[in-house]
């Protein structure tokens, strides 16, 4: 089955070719990712093995070589869909948290999956 994906990735064409054909630049802001996205929201596409990346790492690969082991690729903009390379930058996991909460995304109170409401919501099968 990996070697049938990787064949129709191939089919599709070269990554950058592929990658390009999903963005739309038409403002001055985001370049938003207009093709497939996953479960939170992020651009997705096939990488040369394949296998699903998000797009804004591709992004980053196309214009800045390879993402060191270890690390993210986060976004100054906050946009999943976002993949201009001006808006995003590279930083650790312990960054992007960091980044988060900075930025009052971070789940509170009863916004959070963990809070005693929803434990027990959950406990009785209501949720």
């Amino acid at each position: 089955m990996a070697t049938s994906r990787l064949l129709g990735a191939r089919r599709r064409g070269p990554l950058d070719v592929r990658f390009w054909r999903s963005v739309d630049r038409s403002t001055d802001g985001c370049w938003n990712w207009t093709a497939s996205v996953n479960t939170y929201g992020y651009g997705q596409i096939r990488d040369e093995q394949g296998s699903y990346a998000t797009a804004h790492r591709i992004s980053w690969r196309l214009h800045n070589g390879d993402i060191p082991a270890g690390m993210c690729v986060l976004h100054k903009c906050d946009n999943p869909r976002c993949v201009r390379p001006e808006h995003l930058f590279l930083g650790t996991q312990a960054d992007n948290i960091a980044d988060k909460v900075r930025k009052g995304r971070q789940a509170r109170g009863e916004r959070h999956g963990m809070a005693r409401a929803n434990v027990v919501a959950r406990q009785r099968g209501a949720a």
